[in-house]
């Protein structure tokens, strides 16, 4: 195995780390172990590259669908994952944008995470809801024919890599992905694109 994503917080918000943020953590679970230390720990021991998933999604936090004040929660915890814990090779989002507790949605400020990661781990690949590695699929499992031929298996141009998508939007979480593969599919056509080593 050359890597390994840990779900670190799934959309429950349940916290697998020490958060500062929230109690809502492992840290006050019987185990009340940090498991991403453990996990980044093992990872190091043994050679593996070490990744961290964190949903934007977060169906315990009462800020969630709040705008800003959400958006600052989570850069937070995204700050602690990506300062405590090493070398991070990957970080995956998902585009789930469910509603909160009390019903509200949250506009998830996509520039700013991927700012943030770039400024804190320049060398991660950001996945699924980011510009290196986009989610190639659909709840359906239905795929395009240009990713079934593998455009999505290969990294993207630098030009590519400015943020195609500002915000989601609860009724089109995934909308960028169709535009940013329409402007993927004119652009590699005069670009030469190496085949991802992650």
């Amino acid at each position: 195995m050359r890597g390994l994503i840990l779900t670190c917080k799934h959309h429950d918000g349940f916290c697998l780390w020490d958060s500062r943020l929230t109690a809502h953590t492992v840290m006050h679970s019987p185990y009340g172990k940090d498991n991403v230390r453990e996990v980044s720990d093992a990872c190091r021991k043994y050679g593996i590259r070490f990744g961290v998933y964190l949903s934007p999604w977060d169906r315990n936090c009462p800020l969630y669908g709040s705008g800003k004040a959400y958006d600052d929660y989570f850069i937070g915890q995204l700050t602690e994952l990506l300062t405590k814990y090493g070398d991070v090779f990957s970080v995956w989002f998902d585009g789930a944008c469910g509603e909160g507790s009390d019903g509200r949605v949250q506009y998830y400020d996509w520039e700013r995470y991927c700012a943030l990661i770039r400024e804190l781990q320049p060398g991660a690949c950001i996945s699924v809801c980011g510009p290196d590695v986009r989610w190639c699929g659909n709840e359906a499992r239905r795929v395009t024919r240009v990713l079934r031929n593998g455009a999505l298996c290969r990294s993207v141009p630098a030009a590519a890599r400015s943020f195609p998508r500002k915000a989601s939007t609860p009724t089109a979480a995934n909308s960028g992905s169709a535009a940013w593969m329409r402007g993927m599919q004119t652009s590699a056509a005069g670009s030469s694109l190496r085949t991802s080593t992650i």
